[in-house]
């Protein structure tokens, strides 16, 4: 198969956020599109780890709670994704920016969906558990 996610590729990721509070959260691309995800997710340095799903509103020894949002955007500014896989056969996605920042949405299911990349316009590509990925255009 074609690598599904190519189309990510030359976009800038506009703003990261939690929707509710259902665990699920939207990563919004340049180009109208969007990553949906309920699995847990990360953002890695060259360095290190530098964020993961499970710190937004946490504490952690800081002044103030962990603004994932927020820290994401200061992470990211206006870097463009130079790469974008999926990892096989697990299923994660791994999206690469310029910077050299990576957002690793990581499977942890073999029934439910991974992740869900929506637009542009009608184009879908879903990740199922049991290791299928599934283009839709």
């Amino acid at each position: 198969m074609v690598n599904p996610v190519v189309h990510l590729i030359g976009t800038v990721l506009q703003a990261a956020r939690p929707v509710g509070d259902s665990g699920l959260w939207h990563f919004e691309f340049s180009g109208e599109i969007v990553l949906g995800t309920e699995s847990p997710w990360r953002l890695v340095s060259k360095d290190r780890m530098e964020l993961g799903s499970q710190d937004h509103g946490q504490k952690f020894g800081h002044a103030q709670e962990v603004n994932a949002p927020a820290f994401i955007t200061s992470l990211l500014g206006a870097s463009e994704v130079v790469q974008a896989e999926v990892i096989e056969p697990s299923g994660d996605l791994h999206i690469s920016f310029a910077n050299g920042m990576q957002l690793h949405v990581v499977a942890i299911s073999s029934g439910y969906e991974a992740w869900q990349l929506n637009g542009p316009g009608a184009r879908e590509v879903i990740r199922t558990g049991g290791g299928k990925t599934w283009k839709i255009d």
